[in-house]
């Protein structure tokens, strides 16, 4: 079945654009703007009203949500207090939006929001949740750059990073980040040290340091660093950052060093026509062919590099988002076209294993996936009907949903890009 809504038709005009074909681009940041929440006031309200119902019923009920760990011990989020925080960009909306996540992973819309570009594409946070930073793509061929905000503690509200970096020597709001043009994918090192963007139309890799003292973005003196065609998707394991490059149906792998300097190591590996992400779990990369409908894996060596296997599984329709667990222990599909997401579990040697019941069931046209640090709560954006899905993780990585979802976002008709704080 095939899907048409706002990302999809943006992707296929401007990769038209670039390259000659009807392939997946994105978009980017305008000046900033407010974003007028009153038309969804009435929804809001509502929705506040009737889960408000169901917080009161699962008072006092063991947690496996907010603020508690899947063995029940509370934790508290670094950056936030005790706030748990589920950020949403979309496409065309100009603003990260969120939810609060409450007691068994209910989601709840927060009208607060804060500007950002005209077309958010991704967002990382570093390891302890001070900041956020936010990919902005203007597609035609144009460069993109990196919004910078810091967390506030105690609540998850953004505001611009202040950086004394000017000849002035005065603590100001701090510029986007300039990258290659059309970037697609974002990653942060474990670290904290480095942000790396992968650049489609560039055929490049941005990376910028990040600030010991404000967090500020800076690009490091290699950068950009020319990689394959069309790079896509990007994954950081280490001090290793995997590159999927869509032009050339290639995967390559490069270590980096205390400045940022790429190195590649080996030589890429061929895979499927139609790559649209990548994962890994340190040892395999586990790579989603959107036209073979499969997921293929390759394993990795500090040594020699990535080198191909004999496992390829399928999937569900168009995959188009490969996420891990934190722990490495399941293996997650967003699969766009049959409006599902697929469950594996990693044996640890490279293969997977269907978990019983996959796939299951989302909302319209799932395509990005992130879950909680305990991962026992799982978040998947439905770019077809402008919902998030909330799910429970059983103890075999089954998922079940949470009570009242799919959830409606404010106004982010098609979200591509999720962040948990939690």
């Amino acid at each position: 079945m095939a899907f048409s809504f706002a990302r999809r038709n943006l992707y296929n005009r401007n990769l038209h654009q670039l390259h000659g074909s009807n392939r997946r681009g994105s978009y980017f940041a305008a000046p900033r703007e407010a974003i007028n929440a009153r038309s969804y006031l009435n929804r809001f309200v509502v929705g506040v009203v009737t889960i408000s119902f169901f917080l009161i019923a699962l008072t006092g009920c063991g947690s496996n949500g907010s603020t508690s760990s899947s063995n029940g011990n509370t934790s508290v989020t670094p950056g936030v207090g005790n706030q748990a925080i589920l950020y949403v960009v979309a496409p065309g909306t100009p603003a990260v939006g969120f939810f609060n996540i409450a007691q068994g992973g209910i989601l709840l819309i927060n009208s607060n929001n804060y500007s950002t570009g005209a077309n958010p594409q991704a967002l990382v946070t570093d390891s302890r949740h001070r900041y956020v930073y936010v990919l902005n793509n203007p597609g035609a061929g144009l460069a993109g750059g990196v919004l910078q905000y810091e967390i506030a503690s105690g609540n998850g509200s953004l505001q611009v990073i202040q950086a004394t970096n000017n000849p002035s020597n005065i603590q100001q709001p701090v510029l986007p980040a300039p990258t290659g043009n059309v970037p697609l994918a974002m990653a942060i090192d474990p670290n904290n040290q480095f942000v790396f963007v992968a650049n489609s139309a560039s055929n490049s890799i941005s990376v910028f340091s990040v600030g010991t003292t404000y967090g500020d973005l800076n690009a490091v003196p290699s950068s950009p660093t020319a990689v394959g065609n069309m790079p896509v998707s990007l994954v950081v394991k280490g001090n290793y950052l995997f590159v999927a490059n869509k032009g050339d149906q290639t995967v390559s792998v490069y270590s980096f060093d205390s400045t940022g300097k790429l190195t590649i190591l080996g030589t890429p590996v061929t895979v499927g026509a139609n790559t649209t992400s990548i994962a890994s779990d340190g040892h395999y990369v586990y790579v989603a062919d959107g036209t073979a409908n499969t997921v293929s894996v390759l394993s990795f060596s500090a040594g020699s590099g990535l080198a191909a296997t004999n496992t390829s599984v399928p999937v569900g329709t168009n995959p188009v988002n490969v996420y891990i667990t934190p722990g490495n222990k399941y293996l997650y599909v967003a699969n766009m076209g049959s409006n599902n997401v697929s469950g594996f579990t990693l044996n640890g040697s490279g293969g997977l294993s269907e978990i019983s019941g996959s796939p299951f069931g989302s909302g319209q046209a799932p395509d990005f996936i992130t879950s909680n640090s305990a991962a026992n709560d799982l978040f998947v954006a439905n770019a077809g009907n402008g919902t998030v899905s909330s799910f429970t993780v059983k103890g075999n990585g089954a998922l079940d949903p949470i009570i009242g979802s799919p959830y409606q976002t404010l106004g982010y008709s098609a979200p591509n890009g999720l962040l948990s704080l939690q």
